[in-house]
């Protein structure tokens, strides 16, 4: 039974200094970074001391996952995450070079499900970019 947004407390506040980094690392760090810096940076490129890494490190929490899945969806890399059981979430990935990939069936959260999700996502473009180079 949902609770009553009247009585819950408020939340918590979220910290807003995670980089890109705690998400993506190697090649898919430097891809996203790219993309992100081509999509969503404007009036910023303008300024003396741009740094599109740190523009991403400034944003909102719950807005740095949201990006990344946006730039795993251009790339053909689909996370997909719902509802299992027991007030528990699964996430996975799906794309048209590999069938479905599960990320677990015990998260807690919404959240840490896309999160597991983005972080296998991020092991598997790793690893098909050195396939890609060998």
């Amino acid at each position: 039974m949902p609770k009553n947004s009247n009585t819950d407390p408020k939340p918590q506040c979220v910290q807003t200094d995670v980089s890109v980094s705690a998400f993506l690392n190697g090649k898919a760090k430097q891809d996203f970074i790219k993309w992100y810096d081509k999509n969503y940076i404007s009036v910023e490129r303008f300024l003396k001391d741009y740094d599109p890494e740190q523009l991403f490190k400034s944003l909102h929490e719950p807005f740095k996952p949201t990006l990344i899945v946006e730039w795993l969806d251009s790339i053909g890399m689909f996370i997909d995450c719902g509802y299992y059981a027991k007030g528990k979430m699964c996430s996975g990935i799906e794309s048209e070079k590999f069938s479905f990939i599960s990320t677990g069936t015990k998260h807690e959260t919404r959240r840490e499900a896309i999160i597991s999700a983005i972080k296998k996502a991020n092991e598997l473009y790793n690893a098909k970019v050195v396939e890609a180079e060998h």
